[in-house]
């Protein structure tokens, strides 16, 4: 890295950075990743990022940064280049064996945490991932009992690291939903968000997403768009306790989809609630 800037001051490197990946981002993306890789690595806000920005940065601190920019450069999100997200003020390891957490989901854990506020409910979180949604409960519900499940062992295993870095009690379960059996009335809330992405719609999405986030945790085919909701329906109907809730994040243009499955299924006390977007993102049956 040192062969193509004047020096190892702040300002220059950031600078330095920014019109490296210009040509990937924008320029507020840019500038806006150059913030995350200097919070990650060096533990800086965007006030210091100025305050020091004459500083001068070590040899062992330039690597690592340059590391990630050949990341960043090959497509690679900067969640996976640094190996971690935040979501609900938590870091959480990721990489490409899990997705990486989006602010939609943060609201599908606000909404759970509003309507359980104090209490003390069972949680399952189907097709956890990172763990982004069960860890996020259980740090803001933490008199709850959260069981984390998901049918990739890479994915658990992260999960099962980051409730460990953040202390968190919770079970892990390693199961594939179309198979997994619960006990009768074990769970005050299920909650999912389950592959919803028809096959179809891989050619509109971002490089960046398609190429390096698991398509097992993104894409249904086009004949079973909603195989995952049927299933985990199907589940809840001998597991959810009475009075119990499924929560689910659903594609924007399937609410009314999954409403007629719902309605099908015998569910008939359901909402679906809009994202901060206006889109149709989430779905509370019970």
């Amino acid at each position: 890295m040192n062969n193509y800037i004047r020096d190892n001051r702040v300002a220059t490197l950031r600078h330095y950075l920014k019109v490296e990946l210009l040509g990937l981002y924008d320029a507020r993306e840019a500038e806006q990743i150059v913030k995350i890789l200097f919070q990650h690595y060096l533990g800086w806000s965007s006030t210091q990022m100025m305050l020091n920005k004459e500083e001068k940065l070590s040899e062992s601190e330039i690597l690592l940064l340059h590391q990630a920019l050949k990341r960043l450069k090959q497509g690679m999100p900067v969640q996976y280049a640094i190996g971690c997200a935040y979501f609900m003020d938590m870091s959480l390891k990721v990489s490409p064996a899990v997705l990486i957490p989006r602010p939609e989901t943060e609201e599908l854990v606000r909404l759970i945490t509003e309507d359980y506020a104090h209490q003390a409910p069972t949680i399952l979180d189907i097709g956890t991932g990172s763990g982004c949604i069960g860890l996020g409960l259980k740090k803001h519900l933490p008199e709850s009992h959260v069981t984390l499940l998901d049918t990739s062992s890479e994915a658990l295993a992260i999960a099962e690291h980051n409730a460990q870095s953040l202390q968190l009690d919770v079970q892990c379960i390693h199961a594939d939903i179309m198979h997994y059996r619960s006990e009768p009335h074990q769970w005050d809330v299920i909650v999912s968000n389950p592959p919803y992405i028809p096959l179809s719609e891989k050619q509109e999405m971002a490089p960046n997403v398609v190429n390096h986030e698991p398509h097992l945790a993104l894409f249904v085919t086009d004949q079973e768009p909603l195989i995952f909701y049927w299933r985990i329906i199907q589940i809840s109907r001998i597991a959810l306790k009475p009075g119990g809730k499924i929560y689910f994040e659903i594609h924007e243009r399937m609410g009314e989809s999954i409403r007629k499955l719902c309605l099908d299924s015998g569910l008939t006390k359901l909402k679906i609630i809009k994202d901060m977007q206006g889109k149709d993102r989430m779905i509370v049956i019970g």
